[in-house]
């Protein structure tokens, strides 16, 4: 079985926020559970990527697209569903990490001339 990008980044995500709250199968929990995001590592996943996101200017594209997934994630930990909370945090990580809309991002792109 292939693990998508997407699914990898938000396994990578789950494992690292896991293994910072010190939470990963400690108490002896099985791995369905454990894969199964909670309400604190969704807000734990949604707090890291504001961080990131704070880093760079209020005017950039990339960090106005992050603000976007952040709000987007919030609404889904809102319904219960926190592995889509998690995705979402994932992807305004991933926008600032790469600054896809970002001015600078833009101008380093090179020209096909």
């Amino acid at each position: 079985m292939r693990i998508s990008a997407p699914h990898l980044l938000l396994l990578l995500v789950a494992v690292t926020l896991c293994g910072l709250a010190g939470r990963c199968l400690a108490d002896g929990s099985s791995a369905s559970t454990a894969a199964e995001p909670s309400r604190a590592l969704c807000l734990a996943a949604v707090e890291s990527a504001r961080n990131l996101a704070a880093t760079l200017p209020k005017d950039d594209g990339s960090r106005h697209f992050a603000e976007r997934y952040l709000e987007q994630a919030l609404m889904e930990a809102g319904g219960g569903e926190f592995d889509e909370c998690v995705e979402y945090a994932a992807r305004a990580n991933e926008e600032v990490k790469h600054l896809y809309h970002s001015p600078a991002a833009q101008r380093q792109v090179p020209s096909k001339e």
